[in-house]
């Protein structure tokens, strides 16, 4: 796991997702793995971690559901938006360094952001994964 994150650290942590290709998007899992990765890296017992822990993963799943062409309601605005929040969320040195006491506290208001803005599209999302997941249990 050490050399993972030192490999995050070095290909995302520094310089966000300009790292990756449109291309690259495509291929969603090692994208997905690396934020997974770095949401995994949160200390639960903050408070303020664990909101943000719950949000991304929220985010992850979305942009994932869509790369993958499962789910197709989301806008490109949202998409771009979820993008740029994600981008902040994995930069090691940002605002405010993740490796600094509230360290998190600038993502979870660029995470937020996000998740008040495009509210209704969210929503839909939740309700189409609940449907999935009725499909699958029928």
């Amino acid at each position: 796991m050490e050399a993972s994150n030192r490999l995050l650290d070095e290909l995302i942590g520094q310089h966000g997702l300009t790292q990756l290709t449109v291309t690259e998007l495509f291929n969603c899992e090692p994208l997905v793995d690396m934020m997974t990765e770095k949401v995994n890296s949160l200390d639960s017992s903050h408070f303020s971690e664990q909101q943000l822990e719950k949000q991304v993963r929220l985010l992850i799943c979305i942009l994932r559901e869509t790369l993958t062409r499962r789910y197709n309601g989301l806008s490109l605005l949202a998409f771009a938006h979820i993008l740029v929040a994600l981008d902040h969320f994995v930069r090691v040195k940002d605002h405010k360094p993740d490796t600094h006491v509230g360290g998190y506290e600038d993502d979870l208001i660029v995470i937020n952001q996000v998740l008040k803005e495009f509210q209704g599209e969210f929503d839909r999302f939740k309700a189409w994964q609940l449907r999935m997941e009725a499909a699958e249990c029928a």
